[in-house]
């Protein structure tokens, strides 16, 4: 295999890509019944409003599923020839319905994988709420194939 076959993938350790996001009520209902999460936190107004959350939270899945999606998005946008090799998520606050969260995720680690005929890219990424406060935060594992070609 010739070096311009092994280029580095378009990422950059550091670099960061990032979007806001709005779970909307109506979404959070939505999205739990789809997926058959029928924690009433997600899904009865009235009672997650006398819950310690004070209202509607986003469902695990739900905000995982948007993190994951928008990094899938952005990798194929560089590297059109990708797969999606592991990806975990840590759920360190509740996500409330209809608030402003801010997504920022960035290339942490570049590894050359021959055997695989290609880098893996290790992604690291953040959710943060309205109020600065850290709600999820997840790592993904792309492999970015040698020929991005044809």
């Amino acid at each position: 295999m010739n070096e311009t076959t092994k280029a580095a993938p378009p990422f950059t350790i550091g670099e960061t890509f990032e979007k806001d996001m709005i779970f909307s009520k109506d979404d959070t209902r939505a999205f739990s019944k789809f997926i058959g999460d029928m924690n009433p936190l997600h899904l009865d107004e009235d009672y997650a409003k006398a819950s310690r959350f004070g209202g509607l939270i986003v469902a695990g899945a739900h905000t995982a599923g948007a993190m994951a999606a928008f990094t899938a998005t952005f990798t194929t946008g560089r590297a059109e020839k990708n797969v999606g090799l592991e990806i975990t998520f840590r759920f360190r606050r509740a996500v409330m319905a209809e608030e402003t969260l801010h997504c920022v995720w960035k290339p942490a680690a570049i590894e050359d994988k021959p055997s695989l005929n290609g880098h893996i890219v290790t992604f690291e990424g953040t959710l943060t709420n309205s109020k600065g406060e850290v709600a999820v935060t997840g790592q993904t594992r792309t492999l970015v194939f040698y020929d991005q070609s044809g």
